[in-house]
């Protein structure tokens, strides 16, 4: 094995290389490959021996991890190919999963050159973003340069590691987001939504329930507001044309302002009449 360590899976043909660079240094590296070997039922010992010797994984461990390091689909795919190939005893079958680690690879790329074509979502994938706020905040969220990984994603948005994999592989298949070695970054595709969009009903409930969560960890620059109220109707006007131009007010503050926090706006101003 070289000294060389990849930044991330795709990079590499050698799960150990992998293995060793997700373990991290040694100051970090005993207490994350304790709870990695309890996670696929091995001694700590063993597993360096993985790491650092001849002994090798098998398939039911190296599908725990797959689960520990809460790898998206097309990762554990491409994470038991190596394992395999690894442990593939004749020439004749290492090539052959040398076959398919290239057709894993070649899918990867093809995925991402497609990426800079397209300008707007699908109806069908529309309806997967517009499913949770959790597509749309990670979207948003890998804008900011401290939330560009899935581990920091988890632990910001308080999702499962699993959920954010799921959410995260979507938006890389949809060219939302793009990924360098690790690092998740905005990508070339985007999604809009108007008023007459099928889904803009369950965009909005979706953050007003985002909303009524936030209520319960409420944060010293968090504000909410309501109000039942009544007034004339040439005030009704007055005030939302004002809401207006805050709002545009807001957008153009927005736009130009350096990615360091992850917020959301809402804003309800409604008929209470039914």
């Amino acid at each position: 094995m070289t000294s060389t360590t990849p930044r991330g899976l795709f990079e590499t043909k050698d799960y150990k290389q992998y293995l060793v660079h997700r373990f991290g240094d040694k100051s970090e590296r005993r207490g994350l490959k304790s709870k990695a070997a309890t996670a696929i039922g091995c001694q700590a010992t063993y597993l360096s021996q993985v790491l650092h010797g001849h002994a090798h994984l098998s398939l039911e461990q190296a599908d725990a991890l797959n689960a520990f390091f809460s790898h998206s689909k097309a990762e554990a795919d491409y994470f038991l190919l190596l394992v395999q190939r690894a442990k593939a005893g004749t020439p004749s079958l290492r090539k052959h999963f040398d076959e398919q680690l290239e057709l894993a690879l070649a899918k990867r790329l093809h995925l991402v050159s497609r990426q800079g074509g397209r300008t707007s979502l699908t109806a069908t994938q529309q309806a997967t973003y517009y499913s949770s706020w959790h597509y749309a905040a990670c979207h948003i969220a890998v804008t900011v340069p401290a939330l560009q990984d899935r581990e920091a994603l988890a632990n910001h948005l308080k999702i499962s590691p699993k959920r954010v994999a799921q959410v995260v592989d979507f938006l890389l298949e949809t060219g939302l987001i793009d990924e360098r070695g690790r690092r998740l970054r905005p990508g070339t595709n985007f999604v809009r939504i108007g008023s007459d969009s099928p889904h803009i009903a369950r965009h909005h409930a979706n953050w007003r329930q985002a909303a009524v969560e936030s209520l319960d960890r409420e944060g010293p620059l968090d504000l909410h507001y309501s109000a039942a109220v009544s007034l004339s109707k040439k005030d009704v006007i007055k005030i939302k044309e004002r809401l207006l131009e805050d709002i545009k007010g807001h957008v153009d503050t927005i736009r130009q302002s350096p990615e360091e926090e992850l917020y959301c706006l809402n804003l309800d101003f409604f008929s209470l009449e039914r």
